[in-house]
């Protein structure tokens, strides 16, 4: 496990954990919907902090295909050009990877997202 830490950003996991462990403002998001792009670890840590702060997951996104139709925190999991269809059904987009952020930005403004709504995984501390 520590070959996979190292070789995958350290300060990454470092800066992610700090963001869980120091408690959530119970109101931090409150009334707002969001879409997670990305049902990894990233996707799930978001999902924790976005909902401790009384937001609300509406959709869940992954290319993956192996993924679509699983359960993920009471969303199933859907490929990211459903998006298109239901843009006015949540209020920010939340690119939920750490490597892919310029890609998952570039997909989602080609699906018709605002780009006042795409929001990185690390916006999350500003919140806090």
């Amino acid at each position: 496990f520590a070959d996979i830490v190292e070789a995958w950003q350290r300060e990454k996991i470092v800066e992610l954990s700090s963001i869980i462990d120091c408690g959530v403002k119970s109101e931090a998001f409150k009334g707002q919907r969001y879409a997670i792009w990305g049902t990894g670890s990233a996707g799930s840590a978001a999902v924790d902090i976005i909902t401790k702060g009384g937001g609300q997951i509406v959709y869940a996104v992954d290319k993956d295909y192996a993924r679509h139709g699983r359960d993920f925190y009471g969303t199933t999991i859907t490929a990211p050009e459903i998006l298109t269809k239901h843009n006015d059904e949540f209020d920010f987009l939340l690119a939920a990877n750490y490597t892919r952020f310029p890609e998952i930005r570039e997909q989602a403004l080609t699906l018709g997202i605002a780009s006042k709504k795409i929001k990185y995984i690390n916006e999350l501390a500003n919140v806090l």
